[in-house]
């Protein structure tokens, strides 16, 4: 550049200018660097203000290059050549539509970058504040592993629950439990947002680099404003890492003191020997994922802690656990009950006052439906550990189990409070806010967890299924594409889920569709029972009873059942084909041969449906006596359900209607029918092909019930097929099992 043109520059001011816009965009970066995050506003608010700082910097030039700002206002730089002494000239007509065009490019940047601040804002914001902050909250995000080895992430998330569960020795304070703490593990937010998301005041993060027999640990403290409240590194060996995370929590506890009285509990913990430690923590890891084989995996670490230290009572208790939880193998059940006795046996022996080993000890009651000696113990778990959400969960289902409802609800909400992320905790409230008729609870506590990076299978199963109990059948197919497109990967395309698709289609007597899903659902090999018995209920809504029997022999004999000796379900869905075709005698026999009359307890609405079936088969063969005393032990059922506070949902309704339909109380049935049809009830075709309700066609009151359900029906189904043809469902699918290919 030669020197000319720097003397021009100068003397229009452009030098003056750049140096002033730069100072001046440095310092509003700077100031919205530190208080963008504590008034809530997105990280990427920073990025958009910088890009806003590029743009806007050729504007100034050119401004400064055009015109200078005097006392006299906006006016136009003369050109070097001009009379000397006249600096400056009066605006003309051109220079206005200058300046004008220039305030307009501002206006576009600006109103570009607010765009986007809002709209950053808004999907920051789908995830929002669970509930309020209490003083004294926190949670402890998994500390990163720096090791640059990928085998020590479980070792690092190890050191991260240690240290919640001896911030969780503190009485006063209120500690998040690790399923929402972790369930943003890898993702990058503010912990200002963070703290809004999880609904807690302070945020413990830290790093972890292990090497060797070596560890630095670092670990900060940040209030809610993303003030840094306490921070500190460690370096120290491997042995020494039960002394860092009592450490770490007395300081954080140290740091709050201003806004907590923290007590200590006395609850000195046994420290064992290190390679145990690390093999326990392989262990329960296994058992939280869940994967296929987990227990086998999970069993044998903590088999291999328990070789290494004998007196390490945590292995034992976790041992107990998984034994438990995949104790639904009828076949090894009671082996696997002994065992895990005996493993809760030996942790209550080397610590009575074992917190897990007394939770584990509450679950084996629980199994045994010994809901009273239940109680007790998984109280004075909670009383030693309160952040042991999963014993809360326990618990309410003892208090559920004995019918005490209003208890058992407030352990449910207050174990979603200490956990409001966690996906079991979360469904399962949900599943019983549906089942009190509490659609619109149940609905938002389920999409609020699609907003999680990895949502879990279990909330797009239970959206699924409540839409279909309320009639929802647009947002039911919708929830299954969700479903399958969660799920697509080659390694395990998603078979499965398309015959959820299939049955969703047919609802809506969307027939020739539900097939196509349900042949895809039968591509995968080998096909699964379940898939197959799917294919039967698409027969059953279009009242195909012979299809519908033979597909349930062809499965039978696919896996190997003899007809006498198929599994209950398979019998049960047998019979009640037997009984709507007619052959009441051969459905009465097989369907009484499922079930001990005894120690009957009525309970899930299938159990319900497959009785009502037979108690419509025993007046199909003349025994109206035990007709009508079965119809009065499922309506005595139905009505406990009620009393809990459970069976208000359209479904259950309709069974109650079914139930009087049955036993030819005409005007009760319609009643009932009347307040499931209002509630969303909208089974019409499964109803059409019904024989048990026959003897109400020529009722003018059920006719206009089932026009009802018909018109919306029929509503929805158009709706679904504008959907479909605009969606690019198929092609969205295609393109994930490419991605995921790659």
């Amino acid at each position: 550049m030669n020197n000319g043109l720097i003397d021009e520059l100068r003397r229009r001011g452009v030098l003056r200018v750049a140096a002033l816009y730069v100072i001046a965009a440095w310092l509003i970066i700077q100031v919205a660097d530190v208080f963008f995050p504590a008034w809530g506003i997105p990280d990427a608010a920073l990025r958009y203000l910088l890009i806003a700082a590029f743009l806007g910097f050729p504007i100034a030039i050119l401004f400064g290059w055009m015109y200078d700002i005097t006392t006299a206002g906006i006016v136009r730089t003369v050109a070097a050549d001009s009379v000397s002494g006249t600096p400056s000239a009066d605006l003309r007509r051109g220079d206005y539509l200058t300046l004008a065009g220039l305030a307009i490019a501002v206006g576009l940047i600006v109103y570009s970058v607010v765009g986007d601040v809002l709209k950053s804002a808004s999907e920051d914001d789908a995830l929002t504040t669970i509930v309020d902050k209490l003083p004294n909250s926190v949670a402890v995000l998994p500390f990163v592993n720096i090791s640059g080895d990928p085998d020590n992430d479980y070792f690092c998330d190890g050191i991260s629950e240690e240290i919640l569960h001896r911030l969780a020795d503190y009485r006063d304070m209120h500690v998040l439990a690790r399923t929402s703490s972790f369930a943003f593990k890898g993702i990058e937010l503010g912990a200002a947002k963070l703290s809004d998301i999880l609904g807690v005041k302070y945020i413990l993060q830290g790093s972890v680099r292990k090497d060797g027999n070596n560890l630095r640990i670092s670990a900060q403290l940040i209030d809610e404003n993303n003030f840094q409240i306490w921070s500190q590194k460690f370096d120290r060996e491997l042995s020494g890492i039960f002394a860092i995370q009592s450490e770490i929590a007395a300081a954080v506890a140290s740091s709050l003191a201003d806004t907590m009285s923290a007590s200590l509990i006395d609850n000195r913990r046994y420290q064992p020997n290190i390679d145990a430690y690390q093999e326990f923590l392989l262990g329960r890891e296994y058992l939280r994922a869940r994967t296929p084989g987990f227990e086998v995996n999970a069993i044998k670490h903590f088999d291999n802690a328990i070789e290494i230290d004998n007196r390490y009572a945590e292995p034992h208790a976790g041992r107990a656990i998984a034994l438990m939880l995949t104790g639904r193998d009828a076949v090894h059940f009671k082996d696997r009950k002994e065992e895990a006795d005996r493993s809760i046996a030996a942790a209550l022996e080397l610590d009575p006052e074992h917190a897990i080993g007394l939770a584990a000890q509450g679950l084996s009651f629980l199994q045994k439906h010994d809901y009273a000696a239940a109680e007790p113990v998984l109280r004075q778990a909670l009383a030693l550990d309160p952040n042991l959400v999963g014993t809360r969960n326990w618990l309410g289902n003892a208090l559920g189990g004995q019918h005490k409802i209003a208890e058992a609800f407030a352990q449910w909400e207050e174990a979603l409070a200490r956990d409001p992320l966690d996906p079991v905790l979360s469904t399962n409230l949900a599943n019983r806010y549906r089942t009190r008729g509490d659609f619109h609870r149940a609905e938002t506590q389920l999409l609020r967890l699609l907003d999680l990076p990895k949502p879990p299978q279990m909330v797009y199963s239970s959206l699924f299924h409540m839409y279909d109990t309320y009639g929802r059948y647009i947002e039911m197919i919708g929830a299954g594409k969700q479903w399958i497109l969660a799920h697509a990967v080659p390694e395990s395309e998603p078979h499965f889920y398309y015959a959820y698709l299939a049955y969703g289609y047919a609802r809506l007597g969307m027939t020739e569709t539900a097939e196509y899903w349900q042949d895809r659902a039968e591509g995968a090999r080998p096909v699964d029972a379940g898939t197959w018995m799917r294919r039967s209920y698409l027969y059953r809504l279009q009242g195909k009873f012979d299809a519908m029997e033979e597909t349930v022999l062809t499965v039978a004999k696919q896996q190997g059942f003899d007809l006498d000796r198929m599994p209950a379900f398979f019998t049960q869905v047998f019979a009640a084909v037997k009984i709507l075709s007619g052959e009441s005698d051969d459905g009465v026999r097989l369907m009484e041969s499922t079930y001990d009359f005894e120690t009957l307890e009525i309970g899930g609405f299938l159990q319900i449906d497959f009785l009502q079936l037979l108690a419509y088969g025993y007046r199909q063969v003349g025994d109206e006596q035990r007709a009508t005393e079965l119809l009065k032990l499922i309506a005595a059922g139905i009505d406990t359900m009620q009393q809990d506070g459970r069976g208000r949902d359209p479904y259950t309704f309709a069974l109650i209607a079914t139930n009087h339909a049955v036993a030819g109380e005409h005007d009760a049935a319609v009643a009932a029918l009347e307040v499931a049809v209002a509630g969303g009830y909208r089974d019409y075709f499964y109803m059409f092909h019904d024989a048990r309700w026959y003897g109400l066609r020529d009722d003018q009151r059920f006719k206009d019930l089932m026009a009802r359900m018909k018109a919306d029906i029929d509503s929805q189904r158009a709706r679904v097929e504008q959907i479909d043809a605009t969606d690019g469902f198929e092609v969205l699918l295609a393109q994930a099992l490419a991605r995921s290919a790659n």
